[in-house]
């Protein structure tokens, strides 16, 4: 599955990625209400990724980014962002200016991993549609 993000600010992703270096980190130290969803593999393949955008970031005003995922592998990614994206204990790490300052671009990588799994197909396009209805609007 191909993942797209982009185009949007540089700064937007710089900001949005020290964001969820700290949450990460936070879930390796007390997953709470994520254990068994924030596992070591989960964290590390979220990391990497962080890591190349916040680079990739860091080199112009404008971000974008794509990347041939396993399908496997970006369903896996997209259930813990939704579950991230849902869970009480993260909720409660956060100030809601945090929320609010961060959710476009979350909202914008959830909406870019869930058309690409809906691009893979039918047997896909159950699940992609069960995070449309779980975050309870539209992704734009």
């Amino acid at each position: 599955m191909l993942v797209e993000l982009g185009p949007v600010a540089a700064g937007d992703v710089q900001r949005w990625t020290k964001f969820a270096r700290r949450v990460i980190v936070e879930l390796r130290v007390d997953p709470g209400d994520l254990e068994g969803v924030a596992t070591e593999d989960l964290l590390k393949q979220w990391s990497q990724l962080i890591d190349e955008w916040a680079s990739i970031a860091s080199e112009s005003e404008e971000f974008r980014w794509s990347k041939a995922l396993d399908t496997e592998v970006g369903e896996f990614l997209l259930h813990g962002l939704e579950r991230c994206f849902h869970s009480p204990g993260v909720r409660i790490r956060i100030t809601e200016e945090e929320a609010e300052a961060q959710r476009p671009f979350t909202m914008h990588v959830l909406a870019a991993f869930v058309d690409a799994l809906t691009s893979e197909g039918v047997g896909h396009e159950h699940y992609a549609d069960q995070i449309r209805a779980s975050l309870g609007r539209p992704l734009d």
